[in-house]
């Protein structure tokens, strides 16, 4: 089986919005600007959360090189020296 056909076979699974749509139809809240803005806040939040840099698991080889990866909070003192 393909994947393609994989992917039509597979359930389909709800995203966020549509189960947030559930909750306020089941809550009777479907249209409170206060509900949407809140929803809103709370997606913003992951996003940022995602986006946030975390430490990375380096190896000993890798260490050794002297390489960093520009994703790593520790390379941020090599782009301050290319401001100076």
């Amino acid at each position: 089986m393909s994947s393609a056909e994989s992917n039509k076979t597979s359930p389909k699974t709800p995203s966020q919005d549509s189960l947030y749509e559930e909750l306020l139809s089941s809550a009777g809240q479907e249209g409170n600007p206060l509900a949407e803005v809140m929803w809103e806040n709370e997606k913003r939040k992951a996003r940022q959360e995602r986006n946030t840099r975390h430490s990375v698991d380096k190896g000993e080889d890798f260490i050794k090189s002297g390489m960093t990866l520009i994703t790593d909070v520790e390379s941020d003192k090599y782009l301050k020296r290319i401001d100076k």
